[in-house]
């Protein structure tokens, strides 16, 4: 019956360390999905960047000034 009880309490042990590993892992994802929302942001802004830019050189172009 003590072997029993023992056993019960490790798997409750387990189960509750596999649970906080499962927390540490989805704060992880979290962290990896905040950086990649950053990075698109960047990007995005890169693009805007690189959008006023072509702008900028055609306007010179028609001028007659490129």
């Amino acid at each position: 019956m003590r072997g029993d009880a023992s056993k019960v309490r490790g798997d409750a042990s387990k189960v509750r360390g596999d649970a906080s590993k499962l927390q540490g892992d989805a704060s992880k994802l979290q962290g990896d999905a905040s950086k990649l929302q950053g990075d698109a942001s960047k990007v995005q802004g890169d693009a805007s960047k690189v959008q006023g830019n072509i702008k900028k050189l055609k306007s010179s172009q028609c001028d007659g000034r490129g």
